[in-house]
């Protein structure tokens, strides 16, 4: 039996919002405690972000992104992706889930 692959969500309750250029990742109120109240991200973050909010692996968050982004050393940025979604997890912006439960996320909402 081989592994799942691991897919990253955003945790309800928090939302992307840009003003005046920049973005920024707000929590709830209810979330107070668990997650820093606000977090500054670049575009490509945010780019992530929206991706995340659906549901996705690493892999598909990456080719995603390659195509919408003109990008020499992917090797550079398929790192600095692993990172970011290292980071959001440690912060407790998004969580790790197996592809099943995603899945069926989308079909409840």
């Amino acid at each position: 039996m081989g592994m799942k692959e691991v897919n990253y969500k955003s945790r309800k309750g928090i939302v992307l919002t840009k003003i005046q250029n920049e973005y920024l990742l707000v929590a709830a109120k209810a979330l107070t405690g668990q997650v820093p109240y606000l977090t500054q991200i670049n575009e490509t973050a945010a780019s992530c972000w929206i991706l995340l909010e659906k549901g996705t692996t690493e892999d598909r968050l990456i080719e995603a992104l390659l195509l919408e982004y003109d990008i020499e050393d992917q090797d550079l940025f398929r790192r600095d992706i692993h990172l970011l979604l290292e980071k959001l997890y440690e912060k407790g912006y998004i969580i790790r889930e197996p592809e099943e439960q995603i899945m069926k996320d989308e079909r409840e909402d």
